[in-house]
């Protein structure tokens, strides 16, 4: 869904009407549904991507709470991992393939694989480690809310925003 269409504009609207027609305490929802549906009309398999990654940082966040010191490492290192091995596959792959093209020729076929970039995927990957970063230097605590860390790490409007935000 471009910024620029009237599927977004009625996106807009209508979650601006849901959001202040419902209690206080569903507002989370609202949002979080709007995310899943400005996402999902790119593709529904690159939202499950935007699912993976927040349910890893939520999971850390909260483990960085309850951990001994000497393990918390180990759990920013999950996160770190996890998110830039995402990352780096969907940004590289398809440059490694074409390296590996270049060096050995036609023995590998070149369509092998063609590796879509998820739109937002580094800047959904940033936000969630940036908060599994700050819980770890215990800069903040984490939230124990997942609905709302899903909709910090997916809020519809700054998604594709990238650096800009």
């Amino acid at each position: 869904m471009q910024f620029d269409s009237l599927a977004y504009l009625a996106l807009m609207v209508a979650t601006f009407v849901a959001f202040f027609a419902v209690p206080v305490r569903v507002r989370p929802w609202v949002m979080l549904a709007a995310t899943a549906v400005f996402y999902g009309a790119w593709s529904v398999k690159f939202l499950g991507l935007v699912v993976i990654s927040a349910l890893v940082d939520f999971a850390c966040g909260l483990l960085l709470e309850r951990v001994p010191e000497r393990r918390r490492f180990p759990v920013l290192m999950l996160s770190m991992v996890t998110n830039l091995g995402i990352l780096g596959y969907f940004k590289y792959a398809n440059f490694f393939i074409a390296s590996l093209h270049a060096v050995v020729g036609d023995v590998v076929s070149r369509g092998t694989l063609e590796v879509v970039l998820p739109p937002g995927i580094s800047f959904y990957t940033f936000q969630t480690m940036s908060y599994t970063i700050d819980v770890y230097r215990r800069d903040i605590r984490p939230t124990h809310s997942l609905v709302r860390f899903m909709v910090y790490v997916g809020f519809f409007p700054q998604l594709v925003a990238g650096p800009i935000e």
